[in-house]
């Protein structure tokens, strides 16, 4: 993958070592960091969606983020995959960038969710369009 407009092997590895690593990524129902106390308080932490019937469409939700560094100017984005053949079924048009502020934290709003299958989906995180962390979830019917 190239990164913006380099155009060596060497620029592309320098690049990419300065990535953010990615050591936590939750799929919640808000991350709410307190200014007071600098704690993010996270509510409501899952890892599938039930849906009435399909196709059916998710409530919003948010994907919470740690990174292991601040970011620093580099642009986050999520995407949603099919792992069975890779294609992508959702790009976020949020992105993000956490701050040394934000103990390299984000909480990235996702819109809700057209799913016309259920299964296993992957949740991919991007740094300036290089892949730096991934997390799956389910798409299930409700029991009636």
């Amino acid at each position: 993958m190239i990164l913006g407009s380099m155009g060596d092997d060497q620029s592309l590895r320098n690049a990419t070592k300065s990535l953010p690593t990615c050591t936590a990524m939750l799929l919640c129902d808000s991350a709410v960091r307190d200014g007071v106390t600098h704690k993010t308080n996270i509510t409501g932490v899952f890892d599938t969606f039930r849906l009435k019937s399909l196709p059916g469409q998710t409530s919003p939700c948010t994907i919470f983020l740690r990174f292991a560094e601040a970011v620093g100017g580099l642009s986050i984005t999520v995407e949603v995959h099919n792992p069975t053949d890779g294609t992508v079924l959702f790009g976020s048009s949020e992105s993000g960038n956490p701050t040394a502020e934000t103990s390299g934290e984000l909480g990235l709003p996702l819109a809700p969710l057209t799913f016309d299958q259920t299964g296993i989906f992957d949740m991919v995180v991007f740094a300036a369009g290089v892949e730096v962390g991934r997390v799956q979830f389910r798409v299930t019917l409700r029991d009636s």
